[in-house]
């Protein structure tokens, strides 16, 4: 089980709570047909999770296989300058892939995208660096294929399904909650935590 070499950070696209207990990323390719079907189910956890969970989403197109996938991941990098990150995200997903630059337009124009901007991005390159750096982090990461998630930094190697995934979440603010529960169980102690053996170990003090 890898750990995520480069923490989510501002660099990143994310949507959700800022202070969620769970941070999932997923590296993704929006021309690789398994990131199509876990693009719902990564929906639907979102939406079941609540507060409780902070999506990311980093950039692993795999030309091997899908030679226009880096485009399209450098049209989404162009949607963002407009804050239209997530919007294209959802769209790239949901249409077939799109392979040419002017079905890449076509889906810019749809979302209220400058076309002229993103035309001009996409022949310049201007998004290139951005999704190579995603891709190294993926790579240093330990990731090969997609899509590949991070749950809180510990790569995740469940199955692809949503009840799986909860289960991950859930284990995931299990600390959280336990620490909430014995909060309020305890209004007038303290509760001073001590590292040991790299677990929170608890103690009571008056």
């Amino acid at each position: 089980m890898s750990d995520l070499c480069c923490p989510v950070s501002n660099f990143d696209h994310v949507i959700g709570p800022v202070d969620a207990p769970v941070t999932l990323l997923q590296y993704g390719d929006f021309h690789c047909p398994w990131c199509r079907e876990a693009y719902p189910i990564v929906r639907a956890l979102r939406r079941s999770a609540g507060a409780a969970l902070r999506v990311a989403f980093r950039h692993f197109p795999i030309t091997e296989f899908h030679r226009s996938a880096p485009p399209a991941a450098q049209a989404a990098e162009s949607a963002a300058v407009e804050e239209k990150f997530w919007e294209i995200h959802s769209a790239l997903f949901e249409r077939p892939p799109l392979v040419s630059t002017r079905a890449l337009l076509a889906c810019a124009r749809d979302i209220g995208l400058d076309t002229e901007r993103v035309a001009s991005d996409l022949a310049r390159g201007e998004h290139v660096s951005h999704v190579a750096a995603d891709f190294l982090s993926g790579v240093r990461s330990g990731v090969y294929v997609t899509p590949a998630i991070f749950i809180n930094g510990v790569r995740f190697n469940g199955r692809w399904d949503l009840e799986s995934l909860e289960r991950a979440i859930a284990r995931a603010t299990l600390p959280e909650r336990i620490e909430g529960v014995v909060s309020r169980a305890t209004p007038h102690a303290a509760v001073v935590r001590r590292r040991v053996k790299s677990r929170d170990d608890f103690r009571w003090c008056d």
